[in-house]
């Protein structure tokens, strides 16, 4: 578990018996978010409420104080690839996979160029260095004493997201299950 006692952005949610601490870096553009149910279990019993408006909602600036926390967080590293064919097609850019409909002329004037795979791949690193993703970013984490701090210590699952702060766009989201 990396340590970490400083002020952070910091919700109660007395409804779900769930906090939310916000992590801001260094350039304050992004911010890591954490949602830490109170009981072990407890992600599985909120999973259904929990919906993009409600993240919004949630970590509003005018709905999160800043407190005093004391964070506990394991290392983690997350990475999986989606085949996103489907999702395009859904969207009608199915053309894109025909033989007969492509339309690449834009790159390749002379040949019939037409999608054959849409992969998307993420990768997401969590640790005392800081937080590695599509770029590099900067979260340090240090020991120090914890009285009179909110206490969130992430020993059972929790979800996590980063968050680009101006335009409020979620950039990642995942969910750690066994730390």
């Amino acid at each position: 578990m990396m340590a970490q006692s400083h002020s952070f952005s910091f919700v109660y949610l007395e409804d779900l018996q769930a906090k939310i601490v916000g992590i801001p870096y260094k350039n304050n553009e992004l911010s890591m978010f954490v949602l830490l149910p109170n009981d072990v279990d407890g992600l599985e019993k909120i999973i259904d409420k929990i919906t993009p408006e409600k993240l919004m909602e949630w970590t509003n600036p005018g709905q999160m104080e800043t407190r005093n926390v004391s964070l506990h967080l394991p290392r983690l590293e997350v990475q999986d690839s989606y085949d996103l064919e489907a999702v395009l097609m859904a969207l009608g850019l199915g053309n894109a996979f025909s033989e007969q409909d492509a339309h690449c002329s834009g790159m390749d004037p002379h040949s019939k160029l037409q999608a054959q795979r849409f992969l998307h791949r993420c990768f997401l690193e969590v640790t005392e260095d800081g937080t590695e993703a599509a770029e590099a970013t900067s979260m340090t984490f240090t020991v120090s004493s914890d009285s009179g701090y909110e206490y969130v210590h992430c020993n059972h699952p929790f979800l996590f997201f980063i968050r680009h702060n101006e335009s409020k766009n979620i950039l990642f989201f995942g969910r750690f299950s066994s730390p």
